[in-house]
């Protein structure tokens, strides 16, 4: 998204009008202007989304979702996140912290070909190269004149890849079955790296600007997305958070601040409540409400599993971080229902995609839902959980490495399979500055190192 000129402004009224819209705005007063967005001038358009601004949430749209952290707590399930019985000794805690760095790599990587794809065309190609249900890295097809558009265009991407293409730059040929050699750059890995270098340098005492500034100093604008890459103008422009997270930032529900739960997770083991309030602190400079909400399950629900092998008990323990008067409490709750009405995940899925499939395929509601589909259908199984995760379709490299981070921790690296561990060679590349090209088992070591220092170990 362009900072200036008219198309910018006809790109953010058509995007703010939809969040606007599902936020439980009445936007029908403004909903013919909007039609015509892009007949408007940049002057009208300006107008036009500061008239979205103003405009109430309905008074019988049924939520309630704050975004400040005294209104989030009093929205809590009543009796909050306990701290859980871990027995953890060092030994035992970087075997976890090492599963759950190499977990989020393996599993990101295995979703990453498949990214903003649909449940239908990842189940055509799965079976088009005879690798369904998915328990490998995806594979190459080989085209032909039946093979559909949107196949093609993908593996045009993926061939395509050069180091400097300026877009698409996920989908590149070592992502593939057989031509991988360690986990490639990605967003949802820079992150974490990045959250393990502030925990390095300044600690737990981080707070939202520091959290926001590492983004500033550390990645390049043009390599992040989303309401990332909204809340980065913002800070450089002056505007500190929280505001940083809401102005001109029609994406702040989307999932990019879940991909940045894992380190308060990771350091405060068995204790959700902590790890929760440390998420708070970076999820509130680039998002708000369910954006919010997407990274306070999974930090609460990454910290449960080095406390519990039981993936359901995780799935609830993450749903209290939750407000209960918010949707995306509501779709987590109802997909535990589904679960428990439903034989196969297909079938639930089916549910879930009826009720929430309207939403961008990077928003958090329903991507948290795949999420637990894949936790609660997979039976603790790695490959299994991660393989429904990623057959869900959506952000399928951000919801999978969320599982993989939960079933990494939950079972060390012995839980990951060595089909899929070794193709890495124990390598992360990155683009956080200082970072290059690392060693999965050095982050976790230096994780280790943070919680001996900070002391937060049970």
């Amino acid at each position: 998204m362009r900072q200036t000129g008219r198309e910018y402004w006809a790109e953010l009224v058509a995007l703010e009008f939809e969040q606007r819209n599902q936020e439980g705005c009445d936007v029908e007063s403004v909903r013919q202007e909007v039609m015509l967005y892009d007949q408007l001038e940049e002057a009208e358009l300006r107008d036009l989304y500061e008239q979205l601004l103003r405009i109430e949430i309905r008074p019988d749209f049924g939520y309630s979702e704050p975004s400040d952290w005294e209104g989030i707590q009093a929205a809590a399930a009543p009796g909050g996140l306990e701290t859980m019985d871990t027995d953890l000794v060092d030994g035992d805690l970087y075997d976890r912290l090492h599963g759950g760095w190499l977990g989020r790599c393996v599993a990101c990587l295995l979703g990453k070909p498949s990214e903003s794809l649909p449940k239908d065309q990842i189940e055509h190609w799965l079976l088009e190269a005879d690798a369904y249900p998915l328990d490998n890295y995806f594979p190459r097809v080989a085209l032909d004149d039946q093979s559909p558009d949107w196949l093609r265009e993908r593996f045009d991407l993926i061939d395509g890849w050069s180091p400097g293409r300026r877009h698409h730059e996920d989908w590149r040929p070592d992502t593939l079955r057989g031509a991988i050699t360690q986990m490639v750059r990605d967003d949802d890995l820079d992150y974490p790296v990045m959250r393990l270098d502030v925990l390095d340098t300044i600690g737990l005492d981080a707070t939202s600007m520091d959290l926001a500034e590492s983004l500033n100093y550390q990645l390049p604008y043009r390599r992040i997305w989303s309401a990332e890459r909204s809340a980065y103008r913002n800070v450089v422009n002056g505007i500190h958070p929280p505001d940083s997270a809401s102005v001109q930032n029609p994406h702040r529900e989307a999932i990019g601040a879940m991909t940045r739960a894992d380190l308060w997770g990771y350091v405060y083991p068995g204790q959700p409540q902590h790890a929760v309030e440390r998420a708070y602190q970076d999820a509130a400079w680039s998002h708000t409400k369910n954006g919010i909400y997407g990274e306070l399950f999974a930090a609460a629900a990454i910290s449960a599993a080095f406390a519990t092998s039981d993936p359901a008990e995780i799935v609830l323990i993450g749903l209290r971080a939750v407000p209960t008067t918010s949707r995306l409490y509501e779709a987590i709750d109802r997909t535990v229902a589904w679960s428990r009405e439903y034989a196969t995940w297909g079938e639930s899925w089916l549910q879930i995609d009826s009720a929430y499939g309207h939403y961008d395929w990077a928003h958090t509601i329903p991507n948290v839902c795949w999420i637990v589909l894949g936790l609660l259908y997979g039976g603790g199984d790695f490959t299994k959980s991660v393989g429904i995760t990623v057959m869900c379709g959506m952000a399928t490299d951000s919801t999978a490495a969320t599982v993989g981070s939960i079933l990494g921790v939950m079972h060390e690296t012995d839980g990951i399979p060595e089909h899929l561990r070794s193709p890495l060679n124990d390598r992360l590349a990155s683009y956080v500055v200082r970072s290059g090209s690392v060693r999965i088992s050095d982050l976790a070591r230096r994780t280790l190192d943070v919680i001996r220092k900070e002391g937060t170990s049970p």
